[in-house]
């Protein structure tokens, strides 16, 4: 009798299960067909589908099972400039949930109406705490990447120099990857190549951070980095791998003054 107990108890529960993830996804569908515009609602539906999200990321290190739904991303695209104001608040709001804030900081690169929030994402940057800031640097690498916006440019790379956060500082490097896939965003502004030269040529910042500075200029492929790189080339107690990035970078700009 015990194990038939069990059993029905087992089956109880297993209907409970399947019916909250049913209520789950049918809750998902209708507010995606029929969705939110009123802010604060919004607000507090996104906290609780990335409080959702996050939970299963934090606590097993795996993506979620149960949530988002297949009707998550197409969801948010289709709130469209609705949600913008919302992600940005969230991402400012100092009391919220760290992992929900850099959450958060995604979907950014889904409208280009996310590029009238650069300049107050660069004022998260250089006056938010540090989760904001982490924010801010992910959402200004999408929007930076995806609509070719160069005003993300400066205050990245600024970041990953002088950031007192070092969690900021390596997150913030993703300027680097910004020079190899869209270099064109670098030209035409001084400031960007200016900083970078600077970087180069200060010693106390570690070789490997300045290899990479030094690739970017290969990258952007700006003349002005040529009397900087020879620079280097001459030091003789700088670090070979620095070194060698100069001389790459340096004949790349050169070959491609040639043709």
């Amino acid at each position: 009798m015990k194990k038939w107990k069990k059993i029905v108890l087992w089956i109880a529960g297993g209907i409970v299960v399947l019916m909250s993830i049913l209520i789950i996804y049918v809750a998902d569908i209708l507010f995606y067909i029929f969705p939110r515009k009123d802010t604060e609602k919004i607000r507090k539906i996104l906290v609780e589908d990335f409080k959702r999200e996050t939970s299963w990321q934090r606590h097993h290190c795996t993506p979620p099972i149960i949530w988002p739904s297949p009707f998550h991303e197409p969801k948010l695209k289709r709130m469209g400039k609705s949600i913008l104001p919302v992600l940005i608040e969230i991402i400012e709001d100092e009391k919220e949930d760290k992992w929900v804030r850099d959450f958060a900081s995604g979907p950014f690169g889904n409208w280009e109406e996310s590029k009238k929030y650069v300049p107050r994402l660069i004022k998260i940057l250089k006056e938010g705490d540090e989760t904001g800031r982490i924010s801010a640097v992910t959402a200004l690498y999408s929007i930076g990447l995806k609509y070719e916006d160069k005003r993300v440019i400066v205050p990245l790379i600024e970041a990953s120099f002088w950031d007192k956060d070092i969690n900021v500082r390596h997150i913030a490097y993703v300027w680097y990857d910004i020079s190899k896939k869209k270099p064109e965003l670098f030209k035409g502004n001084h400031k960007t190549v200016k900083l970078l030269i600077e970087y180069l040529l200060t010693e106390k910042i570690a070789h490997g951070t300045r290899r990479g500075v030094t690739d970017a200029l290969g990258n952007i492929n700006d003349k002005k980095a040529i009397g900087p790189l020879k620079e280097i080339l001459k030091r003789k107690d700088e670090h070979p791998h620095v070194k060698k990035a100069a001389e790459e970078a340096l004949e790349k700009i050169l070959n491609k003054g040639d043709e």
